[in-house]
């Protein structure tokens, strides 16, 4: 089952509130409406809950912007992997960009929500 973007998953479960409360009200066929929602929704809402972030697309991103401790010259997802220190201003940085995926955002977005939070240094050249 593929993953929905979180904004379409919040107007799937409105859409689903809305179809209950109008059998709710009106009486009609409401078992067999709460069955039917049920069979039809629940695999695509467990798709909502859980959208799998994929590492090469946030490693990919990371390539693209610089880790910000100061102490280094890499990139926020090489030294957020390297063995030699444990940067903790990269793994803040590539787990902002793992949540900016999972929210369903654009690269574009991310990068620029990160140039809204620490400036142009963080552009990779």
């Amino acid at each position: 089952m593929p993953a929905f973007p979180k904004t379409l998953c919040f107007a799937l479960q409105e859409s689903v509130i809305s179809v209950i409360m109008y059998y709710m009200k009106n009486n009609k066929l409401f078992p067999v409406a709460v069955i039917a929602l049920a069979l039809i929704l629940v695999p695509l809402l467990s798709a909502c809950s859980s959208t799998p972030v994929s590492a090469a697309a946030a490693n990919s991103i990371g390539q693209k912007l610089n880790c910000v401790c100061g102490s280094c010259s890499l990139v926020a997802s090489v030294c957020a992997t390297s063995s030699s220190e444990d940067c903790a201003t990269s793994k803040k940085q590539m787990a902002q960009i793992r949540k900016g995926l999972a929210a369903g955002h654009s690269e574009e977005q991310i990068i620029k929500d990160m140039l809204g939070i620490y400036g142009q240094r963080v552009l990779a050249q």
